[in-house]
C-alpha cells in the first residue's frame, strides 16, 4: 500500500496515533500499519477498512483499472 493511500484512509478516520511503517525486503514489501496507540484500536482498524473502500471507490471513479493493497496490521 502506498503511504499516500494510508494518509487518504488515516484523514477519512481522523486517526492520529495510527503509524505507517515501510518494509522493504527480499520477501517482505508490505507496510506494518499499527493501531496500537489509538483509543480504541479495533475501532481504528474497522474505519481505516472501511476508509479503504472508499478510496478505492474515488480511484476507480478517477479510471483506475485495478486497485490492491497488501499491508499488515497490529492492534
Amino acid at each position: 500500500m502506498p503511504e499516500t493511500i494510508f494518509k487518504k484512509a488515516v484523514n477519512i478516520c481522523g486517526l492520529k496515533q495510527t503509524t505507517y511503517l515501510r518494509r522493504d525486503g527480499l520477501f517482505l514489501d508490505e507496510p506494518l500499519i499499527n493501531f496500537s496507540k489509538e483509543t480504541q484500536p479495533s475501532n481504528a482498524h474497522r474505519c481505516f477498512n472501511a476508509a479503504l473502500n472508499k478510496v478505492d471507490e474515488a480511484l476507480t471513479a478517477a479510471g483506475a483499472k485495478h486497485v490492491s493493497y497488501i499491508w499488515e496490521w497490529t492492534e
